[in-house]
């Protein structure tokens, strides 16, 4: 039941997560790749879950937030061309 609720989730990310590493690689940041996995990988090795959640947390917040800047750059940029 727990793989496909992470399989149904992935498939509604999945269009997000394609943007924000097509925006990722257009500006040639591989920051949203390298800071948060190694952090929970060790956390979670560590056995340490509350470090494991805030950062899986901040990854997701970071992540809203790259998403959100651009869903505005595109609104804005289609706006311009109407």
């Amino acid at each position: 039941m727990l793989t496909d609720l992470i399989r149904g989730l992935w498939r509604r990310c999945r269009a997000y997560k394609i943007a924000g590493a097509r925006r990722a690689a257009e500006e040639s940041d591989d920051s949203q790749w390298s800071l948060y996995p190694p952090q929970i990988v060790e956390a979670a090795r560590q056995n340490d879950q509350r470090a494991a959640a805030t950062l899986t947390e901040e990854s997701l917040r970071s992540a809203s937030r790259r998403i959100q800047t651009l869903l505005e750059k595109q609104r804005a940029s289609a706006s311009q061309q109407d």
